[in-house]
């Protein structure tokens, strides 16, 4: 089982990807996920992402929304 663990992502205005548009980040994320594991030979698929920590930066609704959720 392999599992992606997530923390601190601050989503809001100081987050250094506010003026990225989120499909794109998305896809960058990714690709950089999936080089990651070919570096280290890894062929397991993600089976849990835990995310901890500040999700987003002042708990504001648009934050959160634009966080994903």
């Amino acid at each position: 089982m392999m599992l992606l663990h997530l923390s601190d992502l601050h989503f809001g205005n100081k987050n250094r990807f506010a003026n990225d548009a989120p499909i794109e980040l998305g896809k960058a994320f990714c690709r950089a996920l999936k080089a990651a594991a070919d570096e280290i030979r890894c062929e397991a698929d993600i089976s849990l992402v835990i995310v901890t920590g500040d999700v987003a930066e002042s708990g504001l609704p648009s934050e959160f929304g634009y966080a994903g959720g």
